[in-house]
Formats: C-alpha cells, structure tokens, sequence
C-alpha cells in the first residue's frame, strides 16, 4: 500500500492540473505574458490569470476576444475549481464583438464581466467602440449578448455617425443593421441639422428618423419645435410633422 500511495498522489495531481488546463483552455489565455495561479478561500475566484489574450466561444461560434491585463475566473459558490460560471477581466484591449464568426465591431475598456450560462458580456469604465465604417462610441457601461443584435449603453452614450454626433441618456445600437434607438431622447446632429429629441429611433442604413415625441431643432434660416417629427434623410431632406411651430431668425439689424 506505502508503494501505491505515491503513484496515487501523482495520478490524483494529474487529474486536477488536467482539468484546471480545461477551463483555461475554454477562454483560450495567452500562456507567454502571463501567469496563473489558484486563490484558495478569497471567495469565489478559482483561477487568476496575468496578461491573457481571451477568446470566447460557443457552440464553436467565436462571441468576443480581447487581451485583458488581467483575468479572474469565478465558480459557483461552494462549488469545485471546475464550476467555473463566470470570468472579470481588467484592463481590455483590442476587444472584437463577432456575430456569425465575423468581426463586428472593436472595443476596449477598463474592466468587464462574461457571464457563460447568460452568454453576456458587460464592460465598464472608459468604453471606446469603433463600428466599421466611420462609427464610433464613447460610454461608460455596456452590454452585449449572443442571442440580441443590438449592443446596449445603459448609462449614456457619445456617437458619432458619419459627420452626424448625438449625444443620449441610453442607447441601443445594432451594427448590422446600423439602427440607433434613443428612448429616453437624444440632441445632437442629424442629416447635418442640430436637434433636440425626446424620443429617437434612427435607421442610418435607410436614412430615416423618426421622433416619436416632442422634437426642437433648427433648419436654415428658421428654428422650430414640433411633435410626432419623420426626417428622411436620402435621397434629399424631407422633413414631416403631425403639429409643429416655426419661428423665423432675422440675421442682422434693420
């Protein structure tokens, strides 16, 4: 028996390091900049990881990648170091959102949060999305998750559309099919005319917004507030209006 413990302890450690290399293997980290090591009894984190390329997949469909300065792998309370349900990440960069194993859009960030049974991820802190082509947002949290086609900014959000710039309390973005939703209201430019909104909902594919609620804006010579607005932005301005007012601007003294 005193022969056989020996060959035990070693097979007993072959097995753990197996399948520890398992779920490091299912966020696919970056071996040559980092290292890991276990936390024993400092809550739930089961694995910590140094500087780590990470690549998500699921069903053998790649959902996001980045390099994280840091990785934190969570299990289940009271679970063992293979009930690993979450990971938080420091420090993101050269982040990719993929839909259909294509990139989707770029991010980068300061911290976040995957949520594997969710299949979810959340970003926080310094967000900076760049949408091809000339798409770009500024934010401060962020949400995204496989089974939506729209990236959520729960707490505001500075686009750029184009030469168009909005400004919005929450935002909703779908790359693919580049449509904005604002519910809570939005200001800024579009189609090249400052505006006020308090609901907005903007197909920039079609080039068409609508402005479901009040709306204030300016158009040439002319500043105007109104309800119920409808731009279509191609192929030329139209502008529609259930009830509206129009106050005309005089340049210059008489």
């Amino acid at each position: 028996m005193r022969r056989l413990l020996p060959i035990l302890i070693a097979l007993t450690t072959l097995v753990a390091l197996y399948r520890l290399l398992r779920i490091v293997q299912s966020y696919e980290p970056g071996a040559e900049e980092g290292n890991s090591y276990r936390e024993a009894g400092l809550g739930t984190i089961a694995v910590r990881l140094g500087r780590s390329r990470i690549a998500v997949r699921s069903g053998g469909e790649l959902l996001w990648s980045a390099v994280c300065d840091r990785v934190d792998l969570r299990r289940r309370p009271g679970g063992d170091i293979t009930d690993v349900d979450a990971a938080d990440f420091s420090g993101l960069h050269e982040g990719v959102l993929y839909r259909a194993n294509r990139p989707e859009a770029m991010f980068s960030a300061r911290a976040g949060t995957y949520d594997r049974f969710a299949r979810q991820l959340r970003v926080e802190g310094d967000i900076q999305v760049r949408i091809p082509p000339n798409d770009h947002i500024r934010a401060e949290g962020l949400i995204w998750s496989q089974a939506d086609d729209t990236v959520q900014f729960p707490k505001g959000a500075d686009a750029l559309f184009g030469t168009d710039h909005i400004v919005a309390p929450i935002l909703f973005f779908s790359p693919r099919v580049r449509r904005v939703e604002c519910p809570q209201g939005a200001q800024g430019t579009v189609g090249g005319y400052p505006v006020q909104a308090s609901a907005l909902f903007w197909d920039l594919g079609k080039g068409m917004v609508d402005m479901p609620g009040r709306v204030w804006g300016n158009r040439g010579a002319y500043d105007y507030s109104a309800e119920g607005v409808h731009l279509e932005l191609k192929p030329k301005v139209v502008f529609r209006a259930n009830k509206g007012r129009l106050l005309f601007r005089i340049e210059g003294g008489v």
